[in-house]
Protein backbone atom coordinates (compact mmCIF):
# COMPACT_ATOMS: atom_id res chain seq x y z
CA UNK A 1 0.00 0.00 0.00
CA UNK A 2 1.63 3.85 -1.14
CA UNK A 3 1.92 6.22 1.56
CA UNK A 4 -0.91 7.97 0.24
CA UNK A 5 -3.62 5.63 0.49
CA UNK A 6 -2.24 4.79 3.77
CA UNK A 7 -2.83 8.59 4.39
CA UNK A 8 -6.34 8.46 2.83
CA UNK A 9 -7.13 5.42 5.25
CA UNK A 10 -6.90 7.58 8.47
CA UNK A 11 -10.13 8.67 9.55
CA UNK A 12 -9.85 11.69 11.43
CA UNK A 13 -12.01 11.82 13.81
CA UNK A 14 -15.01 14.41 12.82
CA UNK A 15 -14.98 17.09 15.94
CA UNK A 16 -11.23 17.09 15.98
CA UNK A 17 -10.65 20.22 14.51
CA UNK A 18 -13.77 21.81 16.83
CA UNK A 19 -11.92 20.49 19.81
CA UNK A 20 -8.67 21.55 19.19
CA UNK A 21 -10.49 25.12 18.30
CA UNK A 22 -11.27 25.00 22.04
CA UNK A 23 -8.09 23.92 23.20
CA UNK A 24 -9.36 20.49 24.67
CA UNK A 25 -8.10 17.32 25.38
CA UNK A 26 -6.95 14.72 23.18
CA UNK A 27 -9.77 11.63 22.97
CA UNK A 28 -8.61 8.26 23.59
CA UNK A 29 -9.32 8.28 19.62
CA UNK A 30 -6.68 11.18 19.18
CA UNK A 31 -3.94 8.73 20.22
CA UNK A 32 -4.37 6.09 17.43
CA UNK A 33 -5.36 8.86 14.77
CA UNK A 34 -2.51 11.58 14.93
CA UNK A 35 0.71 8.96 15.53
CA UNK A 36 0.19 7.17 12.45
CA UNK A 37 -0.21 10.32 10.14
CA UNK A 38 3.04 11.23 12.23
CA UNK A 39 4.55 7.89 11.22
CA UNK A 40 3.48 8.49 7.32
CA UNK A 41 4.67 11.70 6.94
CA UNK A 42 8.18 10.45 8.63
CA UNK A 43 8.02 7.03 6.18
CA UNK A 44 10.33 6.49 3.33
CA UNK A 45 7.22 5.79 1.05
CA UNK A 46 6.00 9.43 1.85
CA UNK A 47 9.75 10.93 1.01
CA UNK A 48 9.71 9.51 -2.23
CA UNK A 49 5.96 10.59 -3.35
CA UNK A 50 7.78 14.12 -2.92
CA UNK A 51 10.81 13.57 -4.54
CA UNK A 52 8.37 12.33 -7.50
CA UNK A 53 6.63 15.44 -7.17
CA UNK A 54 3.37 14.09 -6.83
CA UNK A 55 2.70 16.27 -3.31
CA UNK A 56 2.92 19.27 -1.66
CA UNK A 57 1.15 21.01 1.26
CA UNK A 58 -1.47 23.13 1.38
CA UNK A 59 -2.10 25.42 4.24
CA UNK A 60 -5.41 27.92 4.63
CA UNK A 61 -4.15 29.91 7.33
CA UNK A 62 -6.14 30.74 10.56
CA UNK A 63 -9.08 33.51 10.10
CA UNK A 64 -10.08 31.82 7.13
CA UNK A 65 -13.67 31.17 7.31
CA UNK A 66 -14.00 34.82 9.17
CA UNK A 67 -12.46 36.53 6.62
CA UNK A 68 -13.10 34.68 3.14
CA UNK A 69 -15.46 36.35 0.38
CA UNK A 70 -17.69 33.69 0.46
CA UNK A 71 -20.24 33.84 -2.67
CA UNK A 72 -23.86 34.61 -2.72
CA UNK A 73 -25.86 32.63 -0.35
CA UNK A 74 -23.24 31.23 1.55
CA UNK A 75 -22.04 34.08 3.73
CA UNK A 76 -23.81 33.09 6.16
CA UNK A 77 -22.08 29.43 6.40
CA UNK A 78 -20.76 28.45 9.73
CA UNK A 79 -16.88 28.32 10.24
CA UNK A 80 -17.06 24.07 8.77
CA UNK A 81 -18.93 24.92 6.30
CA UNK A 82 -16.97 27.13 4.79
CA UNK A 83 -13.88 25.28 5.18
CA UNK A 84 -15.37 22.46 3.70
CA UNK A 85 -16.67 24.96 0.46
CA UNK A 86 -13.46 26.30 0.13
CA UNK A 87 -11.64 22.76 -0.23
CA UNK A 88 -13.93 22.08 -2.78
CA UNK A 89 -13.09 24.68 -4.90
CA UNK A 90 -9.36 22.95 -5.21
CA UNK A 91 -9.44 21.27 -8.70
CA UNK A 92 -8.25 18.59 -11.08
CA UNK A 93 -5.50 17.19 -11.35
CA UNK A 94 -4.84 18.26 -7.79
CA UNK A 95 -6.88 15.71 -5.17
CA UNK A 96 -7.09 16.14 -1.48
CA UNK A 97 -5.29 13.30 0.25
CA UNK A 98 -5.45 14.52 3.81
CA UNK A 99 -6.68 17.38 6.01
CA UNK A 100 -6.16 18.32 9.51
CA UNK A 101 -6.75 21.79 11.89
CA UNK A 102 -4.37 22.83 14.28
CA UNK A 103 -3.90 25.76 16.39
CA UNK A 104 -0.62 27.47 15.48
CA UNK A 105 2.84 28.59 18.06
CA UNK A 106 5.44 30.91 18.04
CA UNK A 107 7.84 27.76 17.43
CA UNK A 108 6.24 26.38 14.36
CA UNK A 109 5.21 30.33 12.82
CA UNK A 110 9.52 31.13 13.68
CA UNK A 111 10.25 27.55 11.94
CA UNK A 112 7.82 27.83 8.74
CA UNK A 113 8.77 31.13 8.09
CA UNK A 114 12.69 31.06 8.25
CA UNK A 115 13.12 31.11 4.71
CA UNK A 116 13.11 34.57 4.57
CA UNK A 117 9.51 35.90 5.51
CA UNK A 118 10.28 36.53 8.53
CA UNK A 119 13.60 38.98 8.03
CA UNK A 120 11.16 40.56 5.21
CA UNK A 121 8.80 41.54 7.98
CA UNK A 122 10.86 42.55 10.36
CA UNK A 123 11.90 45.07 7.92
CA UNK A 124 8.68 46.69 7.52
CA UNK A 125 6.01 48.59 9.27
CA UNK A 126 2.52 46.80 10.30
CA UNK A 127 -0.35 47.29 8.51
CA UNK A 128 -2.82 48.66 11.45
CA UNK A 129 -0.32 49.26 14.46
CA UNK A 130 -2.72 49.08 16.91
CA UNK A 131 -4.48 46.23 14.85
CA UNK A 132 -6.41 43.30 17.07
CA UNK A 133 -6.06 46.27 20.26
CA UNK A 134 -2.40 44.82 20.62
CA UNK A 135 0.78 47.30 19.56
CA UNK A 136 3.16 45.79 16.83
CA UNK A 137 6.34 47.02 16.32
CA UNK A 138 6.81 45.58 12.81
CA UNK A 139 4.95 43.82 10.42
CA UNK A 140 5.75 40.55 11.53
CA UNK A 141 4.69 40.94 15.34
CA UNK A 142 1.17 42.04 13.32
CA UNK A 143 1.68 37.98 11.76
CA UNK A 144 2.85 36.55 14.44
CA UNK A 145 -0.27 37.66 16.84
CA UNK A 146 -2.89 36.56 13.81
CA UNK A 147 -1.27 32.93 13.37
CA UNK A 148 -1.31 32.66 17.11
CA UNK A 149 -4.68 34.33 18.18
CA UNK A 150 -7.13 33.39 15.72
CA UNK A 151 -8.66 30.43 14.53
CA UNK A 152 -7.04 27.04 13.28
CA UNK A 153 -4.85 26.74 10.68
CA UNK A 154 -6.03 23.53 8.39
CA UNK A 155 -3.35 21.64 6.33
CA UNK A 156 -3.88 19.43 3.25
CA UNK A 157 -1.71 17.27 1.62
CA UNK A 158 -2.93 17.59 -1.95
CA UNK A 159 -2.01 14.88 -4.54
CA UNK A 160 -1.32 14.77 -8.36
CA UNK A 161 -0.62 12.03 -10.36
CA UNK A 162 0.91 14.22 -13.16
CA UNK A 163 3.25 15.03 -10.77
CA UNK A 164 3.37 18.79 -10.60
CA UNK A 165 1.29 19.13 -7.49
CA UNK A 166 4.07 22.45 -6.07
CA UNK A 167 3.26 23.96 -9.42
CA UNK A 168 -0.62 22.97 -10.06
CA UNK A 169 -1.43 24.64 -6.61
CA UNK A 170 0.56 27.48 -6.77
CA UNK A 171 -1.06 28.20 -9.99
CA UNK A 172 -4.76 27.58 -8.68
CA UNK A 173 -4.05 29.65 -5.49
CA UNK A 174 -1.92 32.30 -6.72
CA UNK A 175 1.66 32.69 -7.42
CA UNK A 176 2.07 36.12 -5.33
CA UNK A 177 1.16 36.75 -1.56
CA UNK A 178 0.82 40.30 -2.74
CA UNK A 179 -3.50 40.53 -2.97
CA UNK A 180 -3.17 43.45 -4.95
CA UNK A 181 -1.09 42.65 -7.61
CA UNK A 182 -2.95 39.72 -8.52
CA UNK A 183 -6.30 41.78 -8.75
CA UNK A 184 -4.22 44.52 -10.82
CA UNK A 185 -2.83 41.71 -13.37
CA UNK A 186 -6.74 40.32 -13.29
CA UNK A 187 -6.02 37.06 -12.08
CA UNK A 188 -9.20 34.89 -11.02
CA UNK A 189 -7.18 32.63 -8.03
CA UNK A 190 -8.04 31.46 -4.92
CA UNK A 191 -6.28 34.68 -3.26
CA UNK A 192 -8.62 37.00 -5.91
CA UNK A 193 -11.81 35.05 -5.45
CA UNK A 194 -11.73 34.62 -1.53
CA UNK A 195 -10.04 37.27 -0.06
CA UNK A 196 -10.75 40.73 0.75
CA UNK A 197 -6.97 41.52 0.82
CA UNK A 198 -2.98 40.86 1.50
CA UNK A 199 -3.12 41.09 5.23
CA UNK A 200 -4.58 37.48 5.44
CA UNK A 201 -4.05 36.18 1.86
CA UNK A 202 -5.86 32.84 3.19
CA UNK A 203 -3.31 30.02 1.60
CA UNK A 204 -0.16 28.72 1.72
CA UNK A 205 1.66 26.77 -0.69
CA UNK A 206 5.35 24.79 -1.15
CA UNK A 207 7.21 26.98 -3.49
CA UNK A 208 9.39 24.19 -4.75
CA UNK A 209 10.08 20.30 -3.78
CA UNK A 210 12.83 21.34 -1.14
CA UNK A 211 9.98 23.95 0.60
CA UNK A 212 7.81 20.65 0.46
CA UNK A 213 10.89 18.48 2.09
CA UNK A 214 11.64 20.66 4.46
CA UNK A 215 8.05 21.96 5.63
CA UNK A 216 6.59 18.20 6.58
CA UNK A 217 9.07 17.58 9.46
CA UNK A 218 7.95 21.29 10.62
CA UNK A 219 4.34 19.94 10.37
CA UNK A 220 5.02 16.62 12.34
CA UNK A 221 6.41 18.43 15.02
CA UNK A 222 3.92 20.51 15.44
CA UNK A 223 1.57 17.40 15.64
CA UNK A 224 4.00 15.90 18.31
CA UNK A 225 3.72 18.97 20.14
CA UNK A 226 -0.44 19.03 20.14
CA UNK A 227 -0.07 15.39 21.28
CA UNK A 228 2.59 16.10 24.36
CA UNK A 229 0.49 19.21 25.22
CA UNK A 230 -2.83 17.57 25.55
CA UNK A 231 -1.34 14.60 27.51
CA UNK A 232 0.24 17.08 30.08
CA UNK A 233 -3.13 18.35 30.46
CA UNK A 234 -5.21 15.35 30.81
Amino acid sequence: MSAMEKLEEIIVPEDLSTRLMCQALMKESDMLTLPAVVDILNSDKFKKEIESGRVTIAMLKPDLALDAKMPEGKEEFDEDKRCKFLLEQIKAPLEVKFKIALPLDGEFISEWYSDGAKNRQLAIEPIEKERYGVSHEKRWHEFIWLMKNRTNATFVILYSPDGNAVDEWNGQMGRHWDVDKLNDKGDLVFRTIFTYGTHNNLTHGSSDKEAVKREVPILVKLIQRYMRNSLKKS
